[in-house]
């Protein structure tokens, strides 16, 4: 029996392996419906010559929330910031300001660079003005630097500048003014800096802001203190309030290129058709790549390895699909892509294709430029390029 068993297996397998072949016979292939049958088929934009168009523009960009306040200019973009420092000293000191017995040695203010956009070795300098006005670092916009009320006089004096650390004497007069402030119930009169680059300025320098995550970066006054004859002691003074205002033009280059700028928000939009896809068509994976072009972009000491996608429900208008999540491109050695899945079975099944929206990942935070090869490339290798995965029906 055993040896009968032993035969017999064998012969059951060959007969198992031929019946599930990947290739029916002719009985399996009447047994199923043509209905049933499903291909898997893969399309690129450029074999099969897609449609596409591009174009880039300047966006709106709230930035009270940065954790980077930057100065400077370079190209296209510039930025000036304002800085709050509201003192709080203990009872002993404000008897002594009170008495009008405390003296200040020394007032300097120190910050500490974590950001760099253009080369080191460029030029960088600022001035320091007092503010007259009140502001609001949470409502505070370029529009509202029309209106703000500052002297003309600079504050600062002696500014040193190292790659961690720059400091600058600060106006004793108006250190003193603040520490009389602090003792009384006016201290809101103390509106606080605006600092400015200066026209020889060929660099954009970012410091803390006041989230960011280590306070002990944050911008300080220090201020050495004594009253004659008892003590001395220094006074450490972390802004309180902060925000900085970037203004810019579009950039100008290679006019087949678009353009991604953080700060001033330049953002690009792509559309491309893809009706060439049947109806009830399930997408698999959907790839999406963008070149990049290094000899027309301008990277700063923070890297930009992320572009933001998102949804477009209006392509002319760049308005904003809000029910698609935002999802993102990361960059290669020549070109960021990333999965819009999602995005293409939307187009497929709703046909609404608006496009979509491209941003820097850290547009609060940099001001950093990106140039990708656009719809018009001559070159079409170098176009935008889409790759479809899809399952349909027969």
């Amino acid at each position: 029996m055993v040896r009968l068993f032993k035969v017999i297996l064998p012969l059951l397998l060959v007969f198992i392996f031929i019946s599930c072949s990947d290739e029916p016979n002719l009985v399996g292939a009447d047994l199923l419906p043509h209905s049933d049958l499903l291909d898997i088929v893969q399309v690129n934009s450029l074999e099969a010559e897609l449609q596409q168009q591009s174009k880039f523009y300047s966006d709106s960009l709230n930035l009270t929330s940065s954790k980077v306040l930057l100065l400077g200019k370079h190209g296209n973009v510039e930025s000036t910031m304002l800085m709050k420092f509201l003192i709080f000293l203990p009872d002993s000191l404000k008897e002594a300001v009170k008495n009008k017995t405390l003296q200040i040695l020394s007032s300097t203010i120190e910050m500490d660079p974590i950001y760099t956009y253009a080369d080191k070795s460029n030029p960088f300098d600022f001035t320091v003005h007092k503010i007259n006005s009140s502001w609001n670092s949470l409502t505070f916009t370029k529009d509202s630097l029309a209106s703000l009320d500052y002297e003309d006089v600079d504050r600062s004096s002696n500014r040193i500048y190292e790659d961690t650390l720059i400091t600058f004497n600060f106006d004793q007069e108006l250190t003193k003014e603040w520490l009389e402030l602090s003792t009384s119930a006016d201290q809101a009169s103390n509106k606080g800096l605006y600092f400015n680059y200066t026209p020889s300025s060929d660099k954009i320098i970012g410091f803390p802001a006041i989230s960011y995550s280590d306070e002990n970066k944050l911008a300080r006054l220090k201020i050495i203190v004594e009253v004659p004859n008892s003590f001395v002691d220094t006074i450490v003074v972390q802004v309180t309030s902060d925000v900085h205002v970037i203004d810019g033009e579009l950039p100008v280059g290679n006019s087949e290129n678009i353009f991604i700028q953080g700060g001033i928000s330049i953002r690009s939009s792509f559309k491309i058709d893809v009706s060439m896809i049947p109806d009830n068509t399930i997408i698999n994976k959907a790839t999406l790549r963008f070149y990049y072009d290094g000899s027309e972009s301008l990277i700063g000491t923070k890297p930009s390895d992320s572009l933001g996608v998102l949804a477009l429900s209006d392509y002319e208008l760049n308005k904003m699909d809000k029910t698609l999540a935002p999802t993102l491109l990361r960059k290669d050695s020549t070109f960021y892509s990333g999965d819009i899945t999602g995005y293409v079975q939307r187009w497929v099944t709703d046909h609404e294709n608006n496009g979509i929206q491209l941003y820097l990942a850290n547009e609060l935070i940099t001001v950093n430029k990106i140039a990708l090869k656009g719809s018009s490339t001559a070159d079409k290798n170098l176009r935008p390029y889409l790759e479809i995965i899809y399952t349909a029906k027969r």
